[in-house]
């Protein structure tokens, strides 16, 4: 990854349950940088990317939400 690229990222505010604003980052760098994927937004703000078709698909996990500044 692009150190510009994951200092981008890190700036983004993300706290628990407040992570709308990691979401929509997230959809607008894959829609324009990863051409042919597809991303989909569930109502829990689970962000799925799919990109071709294949019988497997991998799976990634990891959480996009960050500690609370205390």
């Amino acid at each position: 990854m692009k150190l510009d690229v994951l200092k981008q990222l890190l700036a983004v505010p993300s706290h628990s349950f407040k992570e709308q604003q990691m979401v929509a980052w997230l959809c607008e760098y894959i829609h324009g940088n990863i051409p042919g994927a597809t991303v989909t937004v569930d109502a829990s703000l689970n962000v799925y990317v799919h990109k071709g078709t294949s019988q497997f698909s991998p799976c990634v996990a990891a959480h996009i939400d960050t500690v609370q500044p205390m």
